[in-house]
């Protein structure tokens, strides 16, 4: 019985000596401190992060030899840390119907991140998907395993396939969670309205190449920014499912007293939302189709009325 004691109590003395040694970190420094990560605060900065798309025009190997293109990135970095030789752990992902992006948790650099590849240089040469939400991570290592646990995380898209190929055979072909970037947005003309000095630009552009097969186009939203990223008009066009090309005028009460100016150069986006009976009804947008323009005037009218006959 004594001896079971004395055992309880040296137990028990122990448990106290831990919990005190562990009261005198706060909780950061004591991630920062563990035992297992080798380079407990190396971190790979964000913006020294660079994605370079490549496009690359092959062929199928089929009869027909029809254009197959593809896409890869060459992503870069800066190591956190120059006098050591790190290699790194790296991941790029992408966006499905299935399967979100998920960011890797680390814990204490005593598992390799899922799925992760090892490089041994600040480079990665990967091949990926047009049309497609994607999520890119590096976090250094050492000795094949993590050297921190401080993952470096970046979400970007990877190209329209459409505007990248102009390919539409191609790209038709080519799996979208919801939708590409509406095809061939263009600039048709300026019009300036002497009777009340209105500059009003028209444009237009076609449908979606890409776009699930599950879901369908339901409207068009478009929006006009100056270069100070300022909304100067935003309007809302509905999808008409016999319409091929849509012909927009950059006018009317939707500009909350904002005018466009003479000679500026300004941003128009086009961007669609897409509702489908998997997404319960809900409308997302797809992807963008963005123009810079300047509103040179290419044509003067004395009124709209005028215009119209």
């Amino acid at each position: 019985m004594n001896i079971m004691f004395v055992l309880l109590f040296v137990g028990v003395m122990v448990d106290m000596v831990c919990v005190a040694s562990l009261s005198s970190y706060s909780f950061d420094s004591y991630l920062t401190e563990i035992p297992n990560c080798s380079y407990p605060n190396a971190q790979v900065k964000r913006n020294t992060i660079s994605f370079n798309p490549i496009v690359v025009k092959s062929f199928h190997e089929n009869e027909d030899l029809t254009d197959y293109w593809q896409l890869f990135y060459n992503i870069t970095w800066a190591s956190p840390d120059s006098k050591v030789d790190f290699h790194y752990k790296v991941q790029l992902q992408q966006r499905t119907s299935m399967k979100p992006l998920t960011v890797w948790s680390l814990y204490l650099c005593e598992e390799n991140p899922s799925k992760s590849h090892d490089v041994n240089h600040p480079f990665y040469l990967v091949e990926a998907l047009f049309t497609h939400e994607a999520l890119f991570q590096v976090v250094p290592g050492l000795g094949g395993m993590p050297a921190s646990d401080r993952v470096t995380f970046v979400k970007f898209n990877t190209p329209d396939c459409y505007e990248s190929t102009k390919d539409r055979d191609f790209c038709a072909t080519q799996s979208v969670v919801y939708s590409g970037a509406p095809a061939d947005l263009r600039l048709i003309d300026v019009t300036k309205y002497l009777i009340d000095d209105a500059l009003v630009p028209s444009f237009e552009w076609l449908d979606p190449v890409q776009v699930n097969t599950l879901a369908n186009v339901v409207l068009y939203m478009v929006s006009i920014k100056n270069e100070n990223d300022v909304t100067i008009l935003f309007d809302m066009i509905y999808h008409q499912g016999d319409v091929e090309r849509y012909t927009w005028e950059a006018a009317g009460d939707n500009n909350d007293g904002k005018e466009l100016q003479e000679n500026i150069c300004y941003k128009i986006t086009v961007t669609p939302y897409i509702s489908s009976p998997h997404l319960n009804m809900e409308i997302v947008p797809g992807f963008d189709s963005e123009l810079l323009f300047w509103t040179n005037v290419t044509r003067v009218v004395e009124d709209q009325s005028a215009d119209a006959s």
